[in-house]
């Protein structure tokens, strides 16, 4: 057999998934060696990352690659690389009402991150994260009823643990809470006096 080696071969970018498994595309690849006008095709072949962690230009290994033309074989393949794209994760968040206290000072409820994987080590940072109304007053519908008012973040959400590096976080959008009205206490009221009437 005639070795040839083979270009062109393309991996496929995909999102982290915890494993090292990677696909490629060989529409493009090319053959140098090959006589003439014969006809030769790759065939099989398992691609693998080198490490299952996000990245790029990672290296890719193959395995069990060769040709459909039994007159060749395919010299070994090296130097091909692909990407692992960060997976995103989501999170609920729900803005807290409060008692009216003079100040512009929000606070919310955090929910626990979607999308993870496996048995990986991931948590929410809001290290540097606070949020506030517009304002300090309650804010009323066109009936009169007090109503929510739109939150404001400032600073944004992390991730920590020792899988992190794996994922990014899609920071909440749309968050409002109520502001109530304080109730409050008279004394000092006096009743005036009068003659029987």
């Amino acid at each position: 057999q005639k070795a040839i080696s083979v270009s062109g071969i393309a991996i496929d970018t995909k999102e982290y998934d915890g494993t090292t498994t990677a696909t490629a595309d060989i529409s493009s690849a090319s053959f140098t060696g090959v006589v003439g006008a014969d006809t030769v095709g790759l065939q099989g072949g398992t691609y693998t990352f080198n490490d299952k962690t996000a990245g790029t230009g990672k290296a890719v290994s193959v395995t069990g690659l060769g040709v459909n033309n039994t007159n060749y074989s395919l010299n070994a393949v090296s130097g091909l690389t692909g990407d692992i794209t960060k997976k995103v994760l989501t999170f609920t968040t729900a803005g807290d009402d409060k008692v009216y206290d003079g100040a512009t000072s929000a606070s919310v409820t955090l929910g626990g991150l979607q999308g993870v994987l496996g048995s990986d080590t991931v948590s929410i940072d809001n290290t540097g994260v606070s949020w506030a109304f517009a304002d300090k007053n309650v804010a009323f519908d066109a009936s009169g009823v007090v109503t929510d008012k739109a939150l404001s973040q400032s600073g944004a959400y992390t991730l920590a643990g020792s899988d992190a590096g794996n994922y990014d976080i899609t920071q909440p959008t749309s968050i409002s809470a109520k502001i109530t009205q304080k109730a409050i206490s008279v004394s000092g009221i006096a009743i005036d006096t009068k003659e029987y009437d």
